[in-house]
């Protein structure tokens, strides 16, 4: 049973996890256009390549935050099933 239980939230963890893994990258892939335009223009005006770093450590903290959700669902269905079973 316990088998059953922990292989049922890694399910569910793990769809969350690929939805929030393929969303990130979606936004991310958007966003890389605009900051590539952006980045075009600035290099023919003569300033170089230049990519934000706040906006790319924001990107970054999403996708780990991603991470931490998911896990947080994993354990938080193991202990809503054994509750389940508790309760008879």
């Amino acid at each position: 049973m316990d088998r059953a239980i922990e292989l049922k939230a890694a399910k569910l963890s793990g769809i969350l996890l690929a939805v929030l893994v393929m969303s990130w990258c979606l936004v991310a892939m958007v966003w890389a256009l605009t900051v590539g335009v952006k980045a075009a223009s600035a290099v023919e005006a003569g300033a170089g390549l230049v990519i934000p770093l706040r906006q790319a450590l924001i990107g970054v903290h999403l996708l780990f935050a991603g991470f931490v959700v998911a896990n947080v669902v994993y354990y938080a269905l193991i202990v809503a099933s054994y509750r389940r079973l508790a309760d008879g």
